[in-house]
């Protein structure tokens, strides 16, 4: 344990409040050891806790320091096993609900960074930012004031960062549970002085979920450790031939692939084939038929259902039969 962290943690809470100076004051504190302990990001869990932090300065610093060690610190590298997601679970959920902003981030920001992420954890974190939408409360929302069913500007932010994210559904594309939550807040919040990226983002989000595919497949936590340790035993077949082949700075940076990656541009990245996304001209039954179903649940086709079928039309050539008549009241 960091005494000198949690010393000033136990000042910070004290006290109520973390100020930006505080943060600086503790950002060398944490990094003076070369290895964060857990004891060290439980007494972070704490002053986020007990005083509910706001600034941007801390969010930051409190992603930045229990990111490293989920990701980083804890083999293999880039990997949130379900051991790290309860863990995380056990220090933020209060009776099924996330309290602060920090926490709601960072769990955000260990999806869109993590190549592979427990299932559960993304529907979780998409269903506390719904159920605020919902209700009008929760951390996205300042305290004390309540606008039940409507889209703020930070949930229209944090929604696109997770619809999107790597380490849950799918990769880069938006799955089906995903498509399903876009379909019911735009419900929850059809008449109601949504932020004006939400009618963009239901768009995008439903039309990638029609009309993209993904060939990629996140590789699993244990094929990740099997080739790490490939790549680190001393075997003239693996370790020496890609000790000739990369520069020796970097070699021991994170995986295989973050190693290619720093080496090649983008433009020139040999492993891009891994992941592909791309789009398709046409609709599938099942696609049309779950689009009928949510378009014609109330009887009526309201502005987002219109705004959707003018997105289809204008990528897709021809709509299935089935989408007939809700394209007609459309029209």
């Amino acid at each position: 344990m960091n005494t000198e962290v949690s010393n000033f943690a136990a000042q910070l809470i004290a006290a109520g409040k973390v100020s930006d100076a505080d943060v600086l004051a503790l950002r060398p504190l944490v990094w003076a050891d070369d290895s964060i302990s857990f004891d060290t990001l439980d007494a972070l869990f704490l002053v986020n806790d007990r005083c509910a932090p706001q600034s941007r300065a801390w969010i930051d610093f409190f992603i930045e320091v229990v990111g490293d060690v989920l990701l980083h610190q804890t083999p293999p590298a880039g990997f949130l096993d379900e051991h790290g997601a309860d863990w995380l679970r056990s220090r933020i959920d209060r009776a099924g609900d996330i309290a602060t902003i920090g926490e709601l981030e960072l769990l955000v920001s260990l999806l869109e960074h993590a190549e592979n992420a427990p299932l559960s954890l993304k529907p979780y974190v998409l269903s506390q930012i719904e159920a605020t939408i919902v209700s009008g409360v929760g951390p996205t929302r300042a305290p004390g004031l309540v606008r039940s069913g409507c889209v703020d500007e930070a949930e229209v932010q944090l929604l696109r960062r997770l619809i999107f994210a790597s380490g849950g559904e799918d990769a880069s594309i938006v799955g089906p549970q995903e498509a399903d939550l876009l379909f019911r807040i735009k419900d929850a919040t059809l008449n109601s002085d949504n932020a004006s990226g939400w009618l963009t983002l239901f768009v995008q989000g439903v039309g990638n979920h029609l009309l993209a595919h993904s060939n990629y497949r996140a590789i699993s936590r244990d094929d990740a450790l099997r080739l790490n340790a490939e790549m680190n035993a001393n075997t003239p077949s693996i370790a020496r031939f890609f000790g000739r082949m990369l520069p020796s700075e970097m070699l021991g940076r994170g995986t295989v692939i973050d190693a290619f990656k720093s080496v090649f541009p983008p433009e020139h990245d040999l492993l891009s084939g891994l992941a592909s996304v791309a789009p398709r001209s046409e609709l599938t039954a099942a696609e049309a038929a779950w689009l009928k179903k949510n378009i014609a649940a109330d009887g009526q086709t309201d502005a987002y259902e219109k705004a959707l079928m003018t997105f289809l039309l204008d990528e897709v050539a021809q709509l299935p039969a089935i989408l007939a008549e809700p394209n007609r009241r459309r029209a």
